[in-house]
């Protein structure tokens, strides 16, 4: 009966703060369920749904200014920002050995063998980096804050914080609907400024900061579009997503590119690694970087359908602004 698909039916008319809460809670459970697996290392999968719903936390709480408490606003997204953090290393090194059997399918058949000691020093790093999580997730400071965002949760509007600022959140008890149409209209016009401004002479930053602008609008979709018609929400969604592939293999090509770079200089310091493994690691890390161009050159097609008019429109009709009623 899990998934890690967020299946949420929030009331469009009824506070904000309410909806916010009812996501919130939502990821909370998503985290709890996983948690176990995370802490054995059951699966890789219960880590990456870990810390999906994780970033999906700290992307609502983004977009909280004047719905939740401003005290409580500060102090969970720093806290949730150290959880994405301690948790980062593990999902990292996980990929690495799942995406192995890839690495050895771009070598050359004699370069192949050459690759091997490359695993056990992934596996050796993956261990030392999961004691070190696991310590984190079982450190009073997690356990503080798993208790103080569950009692929040509990009860958002009687909360001491939300009694005590009562003065400080205007969008609290706006109907949800509105206050979502707003946070993600907003998030969908910086993405939109940001991806105007990148051209060819743009340093490789640019595409990684377009693509953290991207995941902010996408999961202000996944969390808040349920209260919008689905079928106007979904062509909007697709055209993300191809957006989001193209910004995500650029990064994750430059990121393994210097990844393997590094694991090669250790593995040589360690004495692990002879020529023929620095030549196979190198012989990687030049395909990547040709993956990580072959990306770039199709960054302007890809966001040139997002920005397309139809698309405007769309994402005009559900999030824009009302029009403004002529003056007389």
């Amino acid at each position: 009966d899990y998934t890690g698909k967020l299946k949420l039916r929030l009331d469009p008319t009824g506070p904000a703060l309410a909806a916010w809460a009812e996501v919130l809670r939502t990821l909370h459970a998503t985290m709890g369920v996983n948690e176990a697996g995370v802490v054995e290392d059951t699966d890789s999968e219960f880590l990456h749904d870990y810390r999906v719903a994780v970033r999906r936390t700290r992307s609502v709480l983004g977009q909280a200014k004047g719905v939740v408490p401003p005290s409580l606003l500060a102090r969970f997204r720093e806290e949730f920002r150290w959880l994405g953090t301690v948790t980062t290393p593990v999902r990292d090194l996980d990929v690495y050995l799942l995406s192995f059997p890839e690495f050895e399918a771009q070598l050359h058949g004699d370069l192949v063998p050459e690759l091997a000691p490359l695993r056990p020093f992934l596996e050796r790093r993956q261990l030392a980096a999961h004691t070190e999580m696991v310590e984190a997730l079982r450190s009073g400071r997690h356990e503080s804050l798993r208790r103080d965002w569950a009692a929040f949760l509990d009860d958002p509007f009687g909360h001491p914080a939300t009694v005590d600022a009562a003065d400080e959140l205007p969008h609290a008890r706006r109907p949800a609907r509105d206050v979502a149409r707003e946070r993600t209209w907003k998030a969908y016009r910086v993405l939109v400024k940001q991806g105007r401004t990148i051209t060819e002479a743009s340093p490789a930053e640019a595409l990684h900061e377009l693509r953290k602008d991207a995941k902010k609008f996408r999961y202000a979709l996944e969390c808040f579009g349920n209260m919008f018609p689905a079928e106007l929400v979904a062509p909007i969604v697709k055209e993300l997503k191809a957006l989001q592939d193209n910004l995500g293999a650029h990064q994750d090509y430059e990121v393994q590119a210097v990844s393997l770079e590094t694991f090669g200089d250790e593995l040589l310091a360690e004495g692990g690694a002879g020529a023929r493994t620095l030549m196979a690691l190198g012989a990687l890390v030049e395909h990547l970087r040709e993956g990580q161009l072959a990306a770039r050159a199709e960054f302007a097609e890809r966001f040139a359908r997002f920005d397309a008019e139809e698309n405007r429109q769309r994402v005009q009709v559900l999030f824009g602004p009302p029009p403004q009623e002529p003056t007389a």
